[in-house]
């Protein structure tokens, strides 16, 4: 059974919210969006926020920016296609950043195929 059926088929939606709170599947607000927000990167994940913007650094100068004129999803990086950028000049200081309107979140590159969550926000909204 889904959250959603359990929602709808328990009376008790006080209880129900409860235990949604105590699996962390909703956030301190009560919402479930913004999705929570990983504290290690997954290799899948785009890079992107649509409204915003999505870099890529490395020792601050910018390598990949998600462009705004992307023709489909092969037009915008991942966290595993900057991880093999990466793999190719290691030792420098590689970050991930992505600011939209309702989350920020800043990865850290500390090791091979890892990607630390450094700081986050509620977004520039």
């Amino acid at each position: 059974m889904d959250i959603i059926e359990s929602i709808n088929q328990d009376k008790d939606h006080d209880r129900v919210f409860e235990e949604l709170k105590n699996q962390e599947l909703l956030g301190k607000n009560g919402f479930i969006c913004p999705p929570r927000i990983p504290q290690v990167a997954p290799m899948t994940m785009m890079i992107a926020v649509g409204f915003g913007d999505a870099i890529v650094t490395k020792d601050d100068e910018i390598i990949y920016s998600e462009s705004q004129d992307a023709e489909g999803w092969d037009d915008f990086w991942t966290t595993q296609t900057a991880e093999n950028e990466a793999r190719k000049d290691p030792d420098h200081e590689w970050i991930i950043d992505m600011q939209g309107p309702l989350q920020g979140r800043t990865y850290m590159r500390v090791g091979e195929d890892n990607w630390m969550l450094i700081d986050s926000n509620k977004g520039f909204a």
